[in-house]
């Protein structure tokens, strides 16, 4: 489960910074048709010593993951540059302003908060690209090139509601991973929201890895006969993501939310993301599914008035 949220963590970062980047002002260099694949190179400053290194190393890990896979399938190639911070802002400090002058990199990856915080002036003044998994919001909000990549729960709560609609009394099917899980504190804000705009609950199951109930999630969700079949991708989720796309009666309605959703295609043969539709605070799925929203590509625009035209391909 860690080696998978840390890929998924890697591949976030790694997707949002082609979404974000703005190709004059940060000279991220993207593959164009007809022309070699170049190498965009990505600071990612990580504790790797210190008090706080076991999550760095963790994290270094899924990093170097999802470079190979990306480089493996796309005509973008990537390389990620690690300066380790030893658990200390100065020292991060130091490593930020390494990477910008010395290593010439515009887009960066810091964790955790507090080296994003002591590098957000530096990394500003250079114009670079500044990512997250999170910060506090006065630090994102400081500058237009600073971004978390993570939304917060009532954030993905929303960006789920406005694209699922009103529901004008259509019946929905809610998969949840069983508590705690970071899906679950969503889909307890989701629910009472989805009754209030007309959708009706006519099944609501937990799934557990531990348990192995997948059939009986399966069978609960056909039992109810739903127009749309919402649910949280996670590792735990996608043995029954899977035995519900083998089901016909339910072709066309398994709507995919939740905050790394981007991931889930590494665990799915490839033909069995046809017709799935995505609603996710941020995604970066394969363009075989459909995508209707990200909110990573809301974040965008509404910093900048229209994004690069060599990206929208990418996420919008």
């Amino acid at each position: 489960m860690r080696c998978f949220v840390t890929l998924s963590v890697a591949i976030a970062m790694l997707f949002a910074a082609f979404v974000l980047a703005d190709s004059h002002e940060t000279q991220a260099v993207l593959h164009r048709s007809g022309e070699p694949p170049t190498t965009a190179r990505i600071g990612v400053m990580l504790p790797l010593s210190g008090k706080k290194a076991p999550i760095g190393l963790q994290q270094r890990q899924g990093f170097e993951l999802a470079e190979e896979r990306f480089n493996a399938d796309s005509g973008i190639k990537v390389k990620f540059l690690f300066e380790d911070t030893k658990s200390d802002a100065e020292v991060g400090e130091a490593g930020v302003r390494k990477l910008i002058e010395r290593e010439g990199v515009s887009i960066i990856f810091a964790f955790p908060c507090a080296i994003v915080y002591k590098t957000q002036p530096i990394a500003n003044r250079a114009g670079a690209l500044l990512m997250a998994c999170n910060m506090d919001p006065r630090t994102a909000q400081a500058s237009p090139r600073t971004f978390r990549v993570f939304p917060n729960l009532r954030q993905q709560t929303l960006v789920m509601l406005r694209y699922l609609g009103k529901g004008d009394g259509k019946q929905v099917a809610v998969i949840r991973l069983k508590e705690p899980s970071p899906d679950y504190a969503v889909t307890e804000l989701l629910l009472p929201a989805l009754k209030a705009e007309g959708w009706q609950v006519v099944a609501n199951a937990t799934c557990s890895m531990k348990n192995r109930n997948y059939e009986a999630v399966v069978a609960q969700v056909k039992a109810g006969n739903p127009d749309v079949v919402l649910m949280y991708v996670d590792n735990e989720a996608v043995p029954v993501l899977l035995k519900l796309l083998k089901q016909k009666a339910l072709l066309g309605k398994v709507k995919i939310v939740g905050g790394i959703s981007f991931a889930f295609p590494f665990k799915l043969p490839s033909q069995m993301l046809e017709g799935i539709t995505v609603v996710a605070p941020i995604c970066a799925l394969s363009g075989r599914s459909k995508l209707e929203t990200s909110w990573l590509g809301q974040e965008f625009r509404k910093r900048y008035r229209k994004p690069p035209p060599h990206l929208c391909r990418l996420l919008f």
